[in-house]
C-alpha cells in the first residue's frame, strides 16, 4: 500500500533524450550523460523507449497490428539498458514488455531490483536491433 501512494503522488516520466536519436547495433553502446541523477521510488522502475517513430504508419491506432510488428522487430533481451553510479551497475533489459497507445509505442526495459536508496549519473544502452528516431524515458522517478 506503501508503494501504491508513493508512485501515485511521486512517481513521473522523464524524458531524458530531448531530441531522437539512433542506436547502431554494430556499435559497442550509446551513452547518456544524465545533466540531474535519477532514482526509483520503488524497485519496478523502468527505462522506456517510444519506437513509434520505427514503425510503419499504417498501424497507428491498431494495438494487434502494433503488437505483432514489435514482437517480430524485437525478441526478448535485444535491448539493455546500464544505469550506473559511483558504487556500481544495474541491468535492465527488454523481455517482450510493450506500452501501446493511440499516441505511440514504448518498449519497457526492466530490471531484477532497482535499488531505491541510490541516483544514478549515467544511462547506457546496448541493442542487437538497429534503433531509429527513438526517444527514452524514466518512469517512477522523484527528486
Amino acid at each position: 500500500m506503501f508503494d501504491f501512494i508513493l508512485i501515485l503522488f511521486l512517481s513521473k516520466t522523464v524524458l531524458l533524450t530531448p531530441e531522437f536519436i539512433d542506436i547502431n547495433s554494430d556499435e559497442a553502446s550509446y551513452v547518456i550523460n544524465l545533466k540531474k541523477p535519477i532514482n526509483a521510488i520503488t524497485s519496478g522502475a523502468s527505462i522506456q523507449i517510444d519506437i513509434t517513430e520505427m514503425l510503419p504508419k499504417s498501424i497507428k491506432g491498431d494495438i494487434i497490428k502494433a503488437r505483432k510488428s514489435v514482437s517480430t522487430i524485437f525478441a526478448d533481451g535485444s535491448i539493455e539498458a546500464i544505469l550506473s553510479t559511483d558504487n556500481g551497475d544495474i541491468s535492465l533489459r527488454y523481455e517482450g514488455g510493450s506500452l501501446i497507445g493511440n499516441d505511440g509505442v514504448r518498449l519497457a526495459l526492466y530490471g531484477e531490483k532497482i535499488p531505491t536508496d541510490t541516483d544514478f549519473n549515467l544511462v547506457t544502452l546496448k541493442s542487437s536491433v538497429n534503433l531509429e528516431k527513438v526517444k527514452v524515458y524514466w518512469k517512477n522517478y522523484t527528486k
